[in-house]
């Protein structure tokens, strides 16, 4: 039976995922993808085919013939232990058959039991390969059977309904499955809904563990999480007949944000972002685009995403601080932007650099180069904005840590909702700009300001 609680479910997509898109490759007409113990998000192949949309399969492949791919220049070894799919070993943390083998593939004929999707293989290999397959199940089918469903058509009457909703949650919480839990981030979570009349109305969802517990108009605990949106677009969710493709539109639309209120939710937000935009956009109702002259498209025609090359924001990577300026431009004169997969680079290493592009950016991380893509020329430039992100002699900080806090929590609170970041100004450096909210505060007499910016 569908459980309409899904309404909750999509407004908050804080999707717990790594903050890199896994290496990749096809061998036997299948798609297989890097599981490693080095990255505690991406050692399980639910996490890792959560990661690129698709469902795991499992690790499929008995020989080493992938993990050749991988690692060309490699040793192998066979024996009586191991896995029944191909490892690749690199000596100690891990034990066992890879603790005395070093830069390794590995398989094991005789053996015939192999790591599930969700089992992390920290303790085993330093990597296995996974086989992903279709899209990811979208959020419409939670394992429980309880009778948990929502029976409102628009916001006003939900909120009526919130009472008898937490109490079949108290009876029988959600407990979601595999891809729809990596979706959620634990703990308290606030939808804020702009109303049509410019006011707020609020309700918190509660998830411990796998299971959404509660949902109530007044705070539960502390807040992790905060998701902003408004009253036509939760309309648009209850009255949809799908309504993750509706949730998809509304947050590629930026109809829906999602913020993280303390610094761990912060810093998993800030690299899942990118992740979150290439769902949405995959599962969003596809509209051609209408572009005017030039590399990347002509007047009329349709625009298709660069191969090798995933949606992103280029907001969230290193060095858009240093040169908001000119990518700022880049966004304007384009329809699209992509990042290629970590390690993507020019064809003298196996590479390429993602075509067609209008302008591309290199940079890397963990000494591995990618490719940043904007294409898809448009006809008219949109605006530049006078300036995006965190404004000058302004420092990040996390606000709940300021004297005043508790005094003023439900408006801070608020302007966080209301905007993309806050910052603290260098002492003695005066206000900083642009701001969208300001609060002034003092130590030992120097005054200084909280920002809150778009």
């Amino acid at each position: 039976m569908k459980k309409y609680l899904i309404l909750v479910l999509i407004l908050l997509m804080t999707v717990s995922f790594a903050s890199a898109v896994p290496n990749s490759l096809k061998y036997n007409n299948k798609i297989y993808y890097v599981v490693s113990s080095m990255d505690s998000t991406m050692d399980t192949g639910d996490e890792v085919c959560a990661l690129v949309g698709q469902n795991c399969v499992g690790y499929t492949e008995e020989t080493t013939a992938v993990c050749k791919l991988f690692h060309p220049n490699v040793a192998t070894s066979l024996s009586m232990s191991g896995d029944k799919a191909g490892v690749y070993c690199n000596g100690p943390p891990q034990t066992g058959v890879c603790e005395s083998k070093s830069n390794t593939c590995h398989e094991c004929p005789a053996c015939t039991n192999t790591v599930d999707c969700s089992t992390p293989i920290g303790n085993l290999y330093r990597e296995m390969y996974v086989e992903c397959i279709g899209e990811l199940e979208p959020p419409e089918t939670p394992t429980s059977e309880c009778p948990v469903k929502i029976k409102s058509k628009n916001t006003k009457d939900f909120f009526q309904e919130i009472p008898s909703l937490d109490k079949d949650l108290s009876i029988c919480p959600l407990e979601l499955s595999g891809t729809l839990n990596l979706a959620l981030g634990g703990g308290v979570i606030r939808i804020d809904i702009r109303m049509n009349d410019n006011t707020y109305k609020s309700f918190y969802l509660k998830k411990e563990g796998k299971k959404i517990t509660s949902i109530s108009v007044k705070a539960p605990g502390n807040l992790n999480y905060q998701v902003s949106t408004n009253e036509k677009a939760v309309d648009d969710i209850l009255t949809s007949n799908n309504r993750f493709k509706t949730y998809s539109r509304l947050y590629a639309d930026k109809e829906i944000t999602i913020k993280g209120v303390n610094l761990w939710p912060k810093i998993k937000l800030f690299f899942i972002k990118p992740i979150l935009n290439i769902i949405a956009k995959r599962n969003r109702p596809s509209l051609n685009q209408t572009l005017g002259p030039g590399p990347g498209g002509a007047g009329g025609a349709s625009v298709s995403t660069p191969g090798n090359c995933f949606e992103t924001e280029p907001r969230a990577h290193i060095g858009y601080q240093d040169n908001h300026a000119l990518w700022d431009r880049y966004t304007s004169e384009t329809t699209n932007v992509c990042q290629t997969m970590y390690g993507r680079g020019p064809p003298a290493v196996g590479r390429d650099i993602p075509s067609p592009c209008i302008y591309t950016v290199q940079l890397s991380r963990g000494g591995n180069p990618y490719y940043l893509c904007w294409y898809g020329r448009r006809a008219v430039p949109t605006p530049l904005p006078a300036d995006i992100g965190r404004p000058r002699n302004c420092e990040d900080t996390t606000y709940q840590a300021h004297i005043g806090y508790q005094q003023n929590r439900e408006l801070w609170d608020r302007y966080m909702a209301d905007s993309n970041g806050v910052c603290q100004s260098v002492l003695g450096k005066g206000v900083p700009s642009p701001c969208k909210y300001t609060v002034q505060l003092s130590t030992a007499g120097t005054p200084y300001y909280l920002c809150w910016y778009d």
